[in-house]
This record gives C-alpha cells, structure tokens and sequence, in this order.
C-alpha cells in the first residue's frame, strides 16, 4: 500500500527525500526501504491513472492498455539512460553509488507521477468537451512532456548541486554538460519509445490496436500533425 506519510513529504519536503536519496547506504531510504518502495508505487499508480485518462478518449479497452503502458514507457526509459548516466557521473569524479542514483531516479518519477495525477482533471475536461483527437493528443503530449521534464529538471538541479562542491570548476562545467546531453538524449528516447508502445490515446473511430504498425517516428509524426 502507499504510504500516505510519504506521499506527503514528497509534496512538502521535497529536498529531505532528496537528500535521503543521495546519501543513502543501506537498502533504500527509510525504515528497510519502504520510503523508496512507496515512492516507486505511489509514482507508478499516478501515471497509470492519466494513462487510463487518456486512452479512455478511444474507449475502455484502450484506457486498461494505455494504464499499462505509460508506466512501462516511463520505467523502460529510465532503465535504457540509466547505464549512461552512471558511467558518465563515474568518469567525471562524482562518488554516487549506482544504489543512490537508482532511489533518487524512482524520487523523480514519482515527482512526475504527481504531475501527472494533477493535470488528470485538465485531461477529463477535454475528454468531455468533445475536444478534436489531433488537438487532445497534442496537450496530453504536452503535459506528459512537462511531467517528465519536471522530473529531469529536479534530477539535473541536484545532482549539479552536489558536483558543485568540488574544488577543481572544470569537472563541475563538464559534468553539466554531460547531464545536459543526458537530458537530451532521455527525452529523445523516451519521445520514441512512446511512439513506438502507441497507441496510448486511440483514435475514436479506429478499431483497438495494441500497437501501431507505423514506420514512422515521433519527431516525423508530430511534424505531419502540425502541418496538416
């Protein structure tokens, strides 16, 4: 079950569960890791609800689907960056160990996770409002790029926080540009993975699919969107 305590202090004292995260060294932050487990839990349902949320735009089939697959999108993306991320920080001279970096990565989920929970109402509002599918799919691309950019944008801010202390200013500039790549590289890949799980949102009058047989990518399809 979430821990509603920590749901809390993922609202409100943000920067403890950070630093809790960082310094960790036994198996997860909290009393035999069941912060870190709330945290994972707790993030996964929210995303799951506005994966339900949106694929209900098709139909009930495709609201169970998308529930399933939007957390799936957000874990997959996050295991394929995550060896990058550790052998980059590792060359560079930052001493987080892969255990630290794996809870703070499960924090900044579940930060995006919330996100998501707090547009769901946004979502329904659209959903009822008869709201056109291109342009319903456009602003919940738009908020699921928020949600997972908030996430990263804490990640980065605090792990450049901590690199910041070093004496030698060189390691701190080039370690932000590697993150910066990071960045990059996880909203790139994340972009794509998602198109290529879709259908997340459906097309009303299109039969249930579970995946989309497209050659296409996500950049090329969100060009023809707006073109069209």
């Amino acid at each position: 079950m979430i821990n509603l305590d920590v749901f809390q202090n993922l609202l409100r004292n943000k920067q403890e569960l950070i630093d809790k995260a960082l310094n960790q060294d036994s198996k997860g932050f909290g009393p035999e890791g069941k912060e870190l487990e709330s945290l994972a839990l707790a993030g996964t349902i929210f995303i799951s609800l506005f994966g339900l949320t949106v694929g209900l735009k098709h139909s009930v089939l495709q609201g169970v689907a998308s529930a399933i697959k939007l957390p799936v999108l957000f874990v997959l993306t996050s295991l394929i960056c995550f060896p990058t991320l550790f052998i980059f920080q590792a060359l560079l001279g930052m001493k987080t160990s892969i255990r630290q970096l794996f809870g703070f990565m499960i924090l900044c989920l579940a930060i995006s996770g919330v996100i998501l929970l707090s547009f769901i109402p946004v979502t329904v509002f659209f959903l009822i409002s008869g709201t056109d599918y291109e342009v319903f799919k456009i602003i919940n691309v738009g908020i699921l790029a928020i949600a997972g950019s908030s996430g990263l944008y804490i990640f980065r801010k605090y792990l450049l926080r901590k690199m910041k202390g070093r004496e030698d200013a060189g390691y701190y500039y080039k370690f932000k540009l590697m993150m910066n790549a990071w960045f990059l590289l996880f909203g790139c890949i994340g972009a794509n993975l998602g198109f290529i799980i879709s259908p997340v949102f459906g097309m009303k009058n299109e039969p249930f699919i579970l995946f989309t047989d497209s050659t296409e990518n996500f950049f090329s399809h969100l060009f023809n969107i707006l073109i069209h």
